[in-house]
């Protein structure tokens, strides 16, 4: 649980104990709902459906207001960040070592094969395909305390993406997969390649990590 009066002084204390993007799927009545503001929708224009449904706050952008439910509306500048920086505060409390898996395709399948693998001890793998900066982050935000090991998928497309990332992820392990599969980014081809290789960084130095063979890099 993340406690909302320690990120937010002038709020009244609630323990948080669900984090959530999308209104229809609250079951909580101390969960947080963040306004996204996404290429096909806009989270904002369901905050109010959140807060309906027993959101016990909303984070939106600031400006954004609700009238009716001002004292739950919690203003930031960018939600995307706030979420982001609420899954590292909630990573910084889990005891689960988390192994990053990157790569420009079969990291669903290898994590789904470990996953697998580990099956009977307390581990957890990120759900489907969350691998983006929203993706990556719900995935951390689910991690329990009781779990031990958690395989988390992560990709960027992006410049400084994979840096985002692993700036709230802060995995122990990493595991890089293909990195000759053909992707187009906004910018560049080698930008996806390039940028799987920054978790290498953000690695412990007394920690492993597992890459391609150096003729595919």
């Amino acid at each position: 649980m993340i406690n909302i009066k320690e990120w937010k002084p002038d709020l009244s204390p609630c323990h948080i104990d669900q984090i959530v993007i999308d209104s229809r799927r609250i079951h909580s009545q101390n969960a947080l709902f963040v306004a996204l503001e996404g290429t096909r929708t806009h989270g904002h224009l369901f905050v109010r459906h959140a807060l309906d449904n027993g959101a016990r706050y909303a984070i939106v952008r600031k400006g954004f207001t609700c009238e009716g439910y001002e004292k739950r509306i919690i203003e930031v500048e960018s939600p995307l960040q706030a979420l982001q920086e609420l899954a590292g505060i909630y990573r910084s409390h889990l005891k689960a070592k988390i192994v990053a898996i990157t790569g420009l395709c079969g990291k669903t399948m290898l994590k789904d094969i470990l996953s697998h693998i580990f099956s009977e001890e307390e581990v957890f793998s990120s759900p489907e395909s969350f691998n983006s900066q929203i993706g990556v982050a719900l995935s951390v935000l689910s991690i329990l305390p009781s779990h031990k090991l958690a395989f988390i998928e992560a990709a960027a497309t992006k410049r400084n993406e994979m840096d985002k990332i692993c700036a709230f992820l802060k995995p122990d392990y990493a595991i890089v997969t293909n990195l000759t599969h053909p992707r187009i980014s906004d910018d560049d081809p080698s930008i996806s390649a390039q940028e799987a290789l920054q978790v290498l960084k953000h690695i412990p130095k007394e920690n492993w990590s597992i890459i391609p063979l150096a003729k595919e890099l």
